[in-house]
């Protein structure tokens, strides 16, 4: 499931708690523990992945805000909920008359190393970025390059395929081959 999908469920009127229950299961494995969230633009939940989500979403009041002045623009925001780092993703979604009626919003929580446990080779690291190439998480974890740190120089060279290029690394200044992959959150 994607957002799309939720988008779909939403225009059919057919989103339900249990759901985005089983989207949040599915997107264990890649991304640790998800929480997901679709409130209307007021702010009234109309559907969660767990019970209490509602209260669970830091800045909740700031994110629809931003949402509703600009409603077709997606929001990553690296936030803090409670003792733990989390980035909240959210969307709005817009009725078939052209009105946002609701916001989508997904939670990760990045202190869980929602990339840990993959097999890399030796001196290779994968970072999960958002769509303005700022870190969102990093594995092997490495604390010179924090959550919320954009990364690109805008200076990439074509790499070997159509997925990779080269990169010259704004930490240390070594040019490091860099494959992309999208997540469809």
């Amino acid at each position: 499931m994607s957002v799309a999908q939720i988008e779909s469920m939403l225009g059919s009127r057919t989103l339900t708690d249990v759901q985005l229950a089983q989207l949040a299961l599915a997107m264990r494995p890649a991304l640790g523990d998800v929480f997901i969230a679709v409130f209307a633009p007021d702010g009234r939940l109309l559907a969660g992945s767990r019970a209490s989500v509602d209260n669970e979403v830091p800045g909740l009041d700031s994110l629809l805000a931003r949402v509703r002045n600009a409603p077709s623009a997606a929001v990553t925001e690296p936030a803090a909920r409670g003792q733990e780092e989390v980035v909240i993703f959210a969307k709005g979604h817009r009725s078939r008359a052209g009105e946002l009626d609701a916001v989508i919003v997904q939670v990760i929580n990045v202190e869980q190393q929602p990339l840990a446990g993959m097999d890399l080779p030796a001196g290779t690291f994968v970072l999960l970025r958002d769509g303005a190439d700022r870190v969102v998480a990093r594995y092997p974890a490495d604390h010179t390059m924090p959550p919320g740190q954009k990364l690109i120089d805008g200076a990439a060279t074509t790499g070997p395929t159509p997925t990779t290029r080269y990169l010259r690394s704004r930490l240390d200044g070594a040019q490091e081959l860099v494959a992309t992959r999208r997540i469809p959150l």
